[in-house]
């Protein structure tokens, strides 16, 4: 059985680990300010936003969790870029 490129390996234990991390992570409450903004990926593949009410459950963001609150470790779903590359778009 062919085994990934190492790089590869290493992504999918990393959105593991941050899927286990946010399960643990502290929500927002529904009254937060911060669940109406908006964070745009300014990564290699830009566009991909992050909406903390919708959340993105399958890359390890539950519904309801501020971005802010988001393991550090988080990353973007589509290029990889890490917390630091998003930018607040507002809300």
């Amino acid at each position: 059985m062919p085994t990934l490129p190492r790089p590869l390996r290493r992504r999918g234990a990393l959105r593991l680990i941050a899927a286990i991390l946010a399960l643990f992570a502290p929500t927002a409450r529904a009254e937060d300010p911060r669940l109406s903004e908006i964070w745009r990926c300014g990564g290699d593949r830009p566009g991909y936003e992050h909406h903390p009410r919708d959340g993105a459950p399958e890359h390890g963001a539950p519904a309801g969790t501020a971005f802010q609150d988001l393991p550090g470790d988080w990353f973007c779903p589509r290029c990889g870029a890490g917390k630091p590359d998003f930018r607040r778009m507002g809300g």
